[in-house]
């Protein structure tokens, strides 16, 4: 069986091509203008899909970094105050045994009441250090000061409830 083709459905059939043609043309200037391969959802849905994916993998990543680096420079400020209450500790031995023994003079007792006075206060400055305006001694109550001098001795104010981080999918770490 033989068939025609009529002028009227090869003009129909080279404009449906022209208009693809046109169409293809426009897509990849818009791919060349934007730089991007999809630029609507409807581009193509399964790759669109994935773009979302890796986008929120890299945000969860940059999170993650970020507590990592957050909770890092909690340890060396926590590390360094320790540090230095060790040191006055080691101090106020020192004055402690040389005001007890033979040698000791009412007016070095003096001087090392002077020099206890000022290790208790640099104890209470080293143990109440912030960092990011939060302190590093209170717990999970970053807020509020630790600790405070009374009469009795230290008042700790702070909780002792774990705080964790993420560092990882499904790893959490301790936040110090």
């Amino acid at each position: 069986m033989v068939t025609r083709v009529t002028n009227q459905a090869q003009q129909a059939n080279s404009l449906q091509n022209i208009f693809r043609i046109t169409e293809n043309l426009f897509k990849a200037q818009q791919e060349i203008s934007s730089g991007r391969r999809i630029n609507k959802p409807s581009d193509d849905p399964a790759s669109m899909r994935d773009a979302l994916l890796f986008r929120t993998s890299i945000a969860q990543s940059t999170q993650f970094s970020r507590n990592i680096d957050n909770n890092r420079l909690y340890i060396q400020t926590s590390d360094s105050s320790l540090e230095s209450v060790n040191t006055n500790l080691i101090r106020a031995k020192e004055l402690a045994v040389s005001s007890l023994g033979g040698l000791a003079t009412a007016e070095t007792r003096g001087f090392a009441a002077n020099e206890f006075s000022q290790i208790i206060s640099q104890v209470f400055e080293s143990a109440n250090v912030k960092i990011k305006n939060q302190f590093v001694f209170a717990g999970t109550d970053f807020r509020s000061q630790p600790f405070e001098q009374s009469a009795s001795g230290a008042v700790y104010f702070g909780n002792t409830e774990r705080f964790q981080i993420a560092i990882g999918n499904n790893t959490n770490a301790d936040f110090t």
